[in-house]
């Protein structure tokens, strides 16, 4: 039994407003819970520099967009799949609601998952699959 998880936390800042954004991160959730059991999405503001990929001691021209976050969690072993259905999710949504965005930042790293039932007042344990 394992409980070790690989999660993905993806965020995307653009000029849309909440409502589109919203739609778009309801697609990409639709598209990933419906092969990985569950995802979430959460709305975030993000700021950003136009030089963001270069490597300076200090940006100063910072944009502020809204945006949403997305997180994964899935098995160590369905870790490549994973960022591609990811990827592609985050891809044809863009496209699909006419987002003005390019890119999305992406930071992945390892995590215990743990479940607790309320009504049944006890944790829950998992089995990886065979």
């Amino acid at each position: 039994m394992s409980n070790k998880r690989i999660r993905f936390e993806a965020i995307l800042c653009c000029s849309a407003d909440r409502v589109t954004l919203a739609e778009a991160a309801s697609d990409i959730i639709g598209e990933l819970a419906g092969k990985y059991g569950g995802a979430t999405w959460i709305p975030c503001n993000g700021g950003w520099s136009d030089h963001g990929n270069d490597y300076v001691r200090e940006y100063v021209s910072i944009n502020h967009e809204n945006g949403f976050m997305v997180m994964l969690s899935v098995l160590p072993e369905l870790v490549e799949e994973a960022y591609g259905d990811l990827t592609k999710a985050f891809s044809g949504a863009i496209a699909s609601h006419g987002l003005n965005a390019r890119f999305v930042h992406i930071d992945q790293y390892e995590v215990a998952a743990r479940h607790f039932d309320v009504a049944a007042g006890k944790m829950l344990s998992f089995l990886a699959p065979a």
